[in-house]
Parts: C-alpha cells; structure tokens; sequence
C-alpha cells in the first residue's frame, strides 16, 4: 500500500473533522465522510462547487472567503473561528484551518482544509458570558450594599454602585488599591486587614472540606447500600444450600449408596455427604476413616452416577452419561468388571453410556467400542469400529492430526 493510499484511508476514516481539498481557485477537489456529516453535502453535490457557499451572506458580501485564501497563500497558514451554513441552511460555528499544499518548486498546487464543528462550545461558551454579565448587572444594580472583588493579594478588582456610594471612592480612584485603607490606622497595625484575608481563605478551604466530607459521605451510604444487599444475597445463598442439604443430600446419598452397594458386592452399604458434599463410606454401620485410591474412585463414581440419575429424573428427558477411564485405573480385575456391569445396567435410565478408556480389558464388557488411533505414516487420525473381541472393522472416520 502507498503513503498516498495509506493518507487517503485515513482521511475518510475521520468523522469529528470536515478534511477536504480546494483548488488554487477554491473550488473543492476531495470530501470526506466528516464534512459530509457536518456540512450535509453528498460528494457529488459539491466537489466542482465553490468554497464560498458554506459562508453566510454577510461572509460572502465582505468578500472573506477570497481573503480567507489570499491570507493562507501569502503567509502559508490560516486559522479562525466563524459561523459556517450547512446544505438546509443552517449555521454552525467552525474552527477553520487552512494550509497551501505546493510542489516542489513552490507552485501553488491548491488548500488543504480542515473544519471542527465547535458549536456546542461557543453555546457554553455564550451562557458564560450571559450568566457574567446579568451578575455584573445585578452588582451594579444594588446600591445599599458595597460589592467588590479582590485578588489573592488584597487588590480591589471592581467596584459597585453601593461601593462607590458608601465609600465615596469612584471607580478610578480605589481599582487597584489595597482594601485595607479601608481600616483604621489602628486596625492595620494590628494586622486587622491580613488576618481579614485569612479568614476567609480559609472560611473557603473549610467550605470545600465539608463539600468533600458530603461527597465521602455521600460514598460510604453507597457501599453501606451495597454491603447491605450483599448480606442479603449471602443470606439467600445460605437458606437457598440449606434447602437443598435438606432436600436433595438425603435422596443423593441413598442413590449413591445403591450404587456402592452393588459396585462393591454390598461390602460397603452406605455412602454419607455432609453440608459440604464431602463423601464417608459406611462399613458395618461405622464410618471407614481411611479408604484406598480405588475405593475413593469409586465412592466419586457413584456420587457422579446419583447426580446423574437426579438430573435426568427431573428434567424428565433422557441424557447421555459419560465416564472417563480414570476410574479403571486404581481397581483390581473383578472390580472393573462391576463397574461395567453396573454402566450396563444404567441403560434404562440413560440414552447411551459412553465410556472413554485406554484399559483393554475393559473392552471385553462391552457393546460397541470405537477406536482412535494416530497413523504415522499419513500423519491422520484414523476412527475405527471394532467387536469387542478387538478385531478392527472398516474405517469410520479419518483425519488430518497433529505431528509428535
């Protein structure tokens, strides 16, 4: 891509500025998507048309658009701030920049333009100005009561009616002036008039301590608000567990405890949660305290196995269950075969049972075994259905995997 390509997208990518170009005659030559939006032309409308039309007519009249160019071309830069008018005639007050784009031998080639909507500003800027100014009427209005500014140092900086009245001082003669030859000669030696100053900055600094102590204020009601909800949702979230501690605990753990039983040739009988879910095998009537690997798999499977059933019972609707192979792993021969055993057995409640395993031995048990297995030579993964005997059948699937 260019530097004029990349320059070109840039320009139509800004929206906030009207970018355009004028001819050496100040006929526009480009428009980008912000001068549409500001101005309301359409790019055929008003690329061969003159600058000039976005000026009011009084602009026009007094010739500003020529002066405006003149202006740029001899001393390389125009920058302003005036009322401009959109297509359907309305105006808008824009910052206005204009530069000379010239060749390499200084030929004057045409402008390049960039116009801000400063609108909302000037508004702002306006009310100021009003607001000031009925103050300034109000003050000059009142003449029972002397009104005056000061600066930091003490130095009057205007001067009312009701000053000039009760002082006897004009205008001319106290602007500028120490407030303190206000005072007696005894009152300034006492330091009156400095300590006057004082007090009121700091009368200032207290006031804006407590608009801040209102704001803090203001603040800690907030979180108060906030923490007082959260104690409510904690205290939802507690009745809400103990609910279904008291609902749901005593039906899960009779599930998993039928499956423990058969899992283990009802060697164990029983299976308890407490209000935490934490699991204790019940041997004989009497908690077990330390149970192998094996026994704590399958004490997770059957839990697992009750969620299962609980979900599927409720939802009214059939589910797939899935078991991984790490519940093999810690089991000895006889007990692998109760686990598939049981898995088969769950047919009824279940659509399918899935089971992922790498244990060959648990292949035997059952129905449909799939195979996944990786081809070096193709470099593919290659998906096969076979008995469960092991005896591989026709491809199912193949596809392309990843290298070791």
């Amino acid at each position: 891509m260019t530097d004029d390509s990349d320059y070109r997208l840039l320009v139509e990518a800004i929206t906030d500025y009207a970018v355009f170009m004028l001819d050496r005659d100040g006929y526009v030559a480009s428009w980008n998507p912000g001068a549409r939006r500001f101005k309301g032309y359409e790019a055929s409308e008003i690329i061969g048309e003159h600058f000039s039309r976005f000026y009011t007519e009084e602009d026009q009249a007094a010739d500003i658009p020529d002066r405006v160019l003149r202006t740029a071309g001899e001393s390389g830069h125009f920058e302003g701030e005036g009322w401009r008018v959109r297509k359907d005639g309305g105006r808008f007050w824009a910052h206005v920049v204009i530069d000379p784009i010239r060749n390499e031998a200084g030929e004057l080639l045409g402008y390049a333009k960039i116009t801000r909507d400063l609108t909302e500003r000037k508004a702002a800027e306006d009310e100021a100005r009003r607001r000031d100014q009925q103050f300034r009427l109000l003050v000059q209005g009142v003449t029972d009561y002397a009104i005056y500014m000061l600066d930091t140092q003490g130095r009057v900086t205007s001067w009312n009616p009701g000053a000039q009245r009760i002082k006897g001082y004009e205008p001319d003669e106290i602007i500028g002036e120490h407030f303190s030859r206000f005072y007696t000669e005894e009152d300034r030696a006492a330091g009156i008039p400095a300590f006057a100053l004082r007090t009121a900055a700091a009368q200032g600094r207290a006031d804006q301590m407590r608009e801040e102590l209102m704001r803090a204020r203001s603040q800690l009601e907030g979180l108060e608000r906030e923490k007082r909800l959260h104690d409510e949702l904690d205290r939802a979230y507690t009745d809400l567990r103990t609910d279904l501690n008291v609902q749901l605990r005593p039906e899960m753990s009779e599930l998993a405890s039928a499956f423990l039983t058969e899992l283990t040739d009802a060697r164990y009988d029983e299976l308890e949660l407490d209000d935490s879910y934490n699991l204790t095998v019940i041997e004989d009537g009497v908690p077990k305290p330390v149970i192998s690997g094996g026994e704590e798999d399958i004490a997770n499977l059957c839990l697992r196995l009750a969620i299962s059933q609980m979900i599927a019972e409720r939802a009214g609707q059939s589910f797939s269950l899935l078991i991984l192979d790490e519940v093999f792993g810690s089991l000895d021969e006889a007990r692998r075969q109760n686990v598939v055993e049981l898995l088969r057995g769950l047919q009824d409640r279940f659509e399918q049972v899935i089971l992922i395993t790498h244990i060959e031995q648990v292949r035997e048990g059952l129905d449909r075994v799939i195979n996944v297995r990786y081809d070096e030579e193709t470099g593919m993964s290659v998906v096969t259905q076979s008995d469960p005997s092991g005896v591989d059948g026709t491809p199912l699937l193949a596809g392309a995997g990843a290298e070791d």
